[in-house]
């Protein structure tokens, strides 16, 4: 029979040893955001660059359903939201991709559009260096990849791969969806980014 004293006693051991096993997980996840960030300093990459990027020699990946937003988001995006991905933010959109092997390359963008009732299609028209990559229609609000072939001579001086989106029919989801209050005007929502390069 174990007394009430040496039950509260055996008690409060466990909670201690609940307490000490937290601790050791948080600091194990610590210690590894830690490594990560100084992983990504030797790298001059950003600690998001270096939790959302799966990097070979001549292919990456990039998640942006990580809640994270790596330097390749330019310019036109929104905030990262976990579990889902990156909105685009008005009818331009720019994304760099670096250090690829040289050559043409081949890009792959996983997106879901914006659509609803009154904004049925999201045009999406993809550009490097000026010059055209594909153009799109999209319909309904499935995942899909579109695929790119980028040339050589579309590279930038630097060797990366900039893209140039135009999407003309973002719009505002409290435009569009009763009850919304989001104002932003957006078209696509990037989940993923595969980049090949140098024959692969």
């Amino acid at each position: 029979m174990i007394l009430p004293r040496t039950a509260g006693r055996l008690s409060l051991v466990a909670t201690a040893a609940l307490t000490l096993a937290v601790l050791l997980e948080l600091s194990h996840r610590a210690d590894g955001a830690l490594r990560a960030h100084e992983a990504a300093d030797q790298a001059g990459t950003s600690a998001a660059d270096a939790m959302s990027t799966e990097r070979e020699t001549s292919r990456l990946v990039i998640h942006l359903d990580r809640g994270l937003a790596p330097n390749c988001l330019v310019e036109g995006w929104s905030g990262a939201e976990p579990n889902f991905g990156v909105w685009s933010v008005g009818h331009r959109a720019v994304l760099k991709l670096g250090g690829l092997q040289a050559g043409p390359a081949e890009v792959a963008l996983t997106l879901q559009p914006f659509s609803v009732p009154g904004r049925p299609v999201q045009r999406v028209s993809v550009r490097a260096q000026g010059r055209p990559l594909g153009d799109w229609s999209l319909t309904g609000s499935a995942v899909r990849t579109l695929h790119l072939s980028v040339p050589a001579d579309a590279r930038a001086a630097t060797g990366e791969v900039v893209l140039e989106l135009a999407l003309p029919d973002a719009d505002a989801p409290a435009r569009r969806v009763a009850g919304s209050k989001d104002g932003r005007e957006i078209a696509i929502n990037l989940k993923k980014i595969e980049a090949s390069a140098g024959g692969v």
